[in-house]
């Protein structure tokens, strides 16, 4: 029997759009799925959130199931309206299938449907967590067996060998349904561990992202990381210590597995009203985060109105957009006893304190009367989200997934004697920044070039302070943020000021 998975990347980021476009996001997804696996004779085993378990008779059957799966993705991105087509963009799949003896063929306890037991279903989901959005992977017996009847040659990249995490044995690992060698980084396996142990200890590599990608991997348990940016950070850390980088220096290290090319002080920009006159570099993590506004929807008193969103939190969300908190704000003033609800402003290094720290006690019970914890998270700007997301699939980056952050290549700014690496938090004013740069520079591009990086991956760097090049990258606070405070304190006359939660 061949066995296989689909998994789907990018859900997080239809969540954070509504429920009603994640519902709809996730439909079109399985309807895609169901509609490949009908065309190719395969058998849906068991489905729970977009996640697939099929069963095909004949390997061959499998490996027309990926090529048909990509297929109907691509054609819904390019064919499908405007709404339907982003949303097939963010939600991509990914397969993998083995082939094999099952222990057993019984009818699923709860289903009634046929479910496989055995070593092969955990090889299977292996191989599938291994893919990238839009990869297929399949094993050496599954792919020969397809190839054998098949009509006409199956694009394919031999990946070679690789160990898997509760497989005994190697598996001999194929791409099937493409052959361009530069469409995916190399999968994730065993393998890393090994490589990046040995990358630690050569001073060419940039040791600071190599100790951070290991402690996403084996300290910080899932749970314990910000759900908008845990799958990001672990697909990006991973590719790091695939070996695809080595640069000749940690800064290139760091700025390399970040996406972005070494920063040339070529451009110069006039310094922002937001960066205060002393030496920029000698400026804490801290005090660079002071200069960014962002928003959560309090009462009267500042205390953060919270959300049940996954069973075992209280969640109160903070805010990148205004547009967002006010959003929030106008479900809450539908509600009698949140007539007080506000728009709170706060400054991003306080907010990241609460963001990270540990969850404390609600004082809330759930459905069981267990108490629920409460915690803070991220809440991205929605717009520059998908910006971001746009721009990662545009450089075949993972799927973006965390609060986005943007700069130009080549870009910096005049700060006294230093050379400041300015970091957007908007799409849209880095592309102001650059124009008015090219009025005194007519020779510059008339396009930047842009990359986007994760804000809290590159907080982190930051904190660790091991990189002397991070050490002038500087956050710019959104123009849109800035003016919306501004209007604020203009009407409270000057009596407003950036304020901090009280979580309790």
């Amino acid at each position: 029997v061949t066995v296989g998975f689909v998994m789907p990347s990018g859900l997080a980021a239809l969540k954070l759009e509504s429920d009603r476009v994640f519902a709809a996001g996730l439909d079109a997804f399985c309807a895609r799925v169901r509609a490949a696996l009908a065309a190719s004779g395969g058998y849906e085993c068991q489905e729970e959130s977009g996640g697939f378990m099929l069963a095909f008779h004949a390997p061959s059957a499998a490996v027309r199931f990926a090529c048909e799966l990509v297929r109907a993705h691509d054609a819904a991105v390019r064919d499908e309206g405007a709404a339907a087509a982003a949303a097939a963009a963010v939600v991509e799949p990914r397969f993998g299938a083995v082939t094999g003896e099952a222990t057993s063929l019984e009818p699923h306890a709860t289903t009634g449907r046929l479910d496989v037991f055995g070593p092969i279903v955990n090889r299977a989901a292996r191989v599938a967590k291994a893919a990238q959005a839009r990869q297929c992977l399949v094993d050496r017996v599954t792919y020969a067996a397809a190839a054998a009847v098949a009509d006409a040659p199956i694009p394919h990249i031999d990946l070679g060998e690789h160990t898997f995490k509760g497989v005994d044995d190697a598996i001999d690992v194929v791409q099937v349904g493409s052959d361009d060698a530069d469409a995916f980084a190399p999968i994730k396996s065993l393998g890393f561990r090994q490589r990046a142990m040995s990358a630690i200890a050569d001073p060419r590599n940039g040791a600071t992202l190599l100790r951070l990608a290991l402690r996403c991997m084996d300290e910080i348990g899932e749970d314990a990381l910000d759900f908008f940016h845990m799958r990001m950070e672990r697909a990006f850390c991973e590719g790091v210590l695939n070996g695809t980088i080595t640069p000749p220096g940690a800064a290139a290290a760091a700025a390399a597995a970040m996406g972005l090319a070494r920063i040339a002080p070529m451009p110069r920009l006039g310094p922002p009203p937001a960066i205060a006159a002393a030496r920029y570099s000698k400026k804490s993590v801290s005090e660079k985060l002071a200069q960014v506004p962002v928003f959560a929807v309090t009462n009267a008193s500042g205390q953060p109105y919270l959300a049940n969103m996954d069973g075992r939190h209280q969640v109160g969300l903070i805010f990148f957009s205004h547009e967002d908190a006010n959003n929030m704000l106008k479900d809450m003033l539908k509600n009698p006893g949140s007539s007080d609800a506000r728009v709170y402003t706060m400054t991003l290094d306080k907010a990241y304190e609460m963001v990270r720290s540990k969850p404390t006690p609600s004082g809330i019970r759930g459905s069981q009367g267990e108490e629920l914890t409460m915690v803070f998270r991220f809440y991205p700007d929605s717009k520059q989200l998908k910006y971001a997301t746009q721009l990662a699939r545009k450089l075949r980056y993972p799927a973006f997934e965390g609060v986005p952050i943007f700069l130009a290549k080549g870009l910096t700014i005049r700060k006294g004697p230093e050379e400041v690496v300015p970091l957007f938090l908007t799409k849209e004013d880095l592309e102001s920044a650059w124009t008015k740069l090219r009025e005194g520079n007519s020779e510059l591009p008339h396009k930047p070039v842009i990359d986007v990086a994760n804000l809290l991956l590159l907080v982190h760097l930051m904190e660790e302070d091991e990189n002397p090049d991070l050490r002038n990258f500087g956050f710019f606070p959104p123009r849109e943020s800035v003016e919306f405070v501004k209007r604020e304190q203009a009407g409270l006359k000057g009596q407003a000021r950036l304020h901090t939660l009280s979580p309790q």
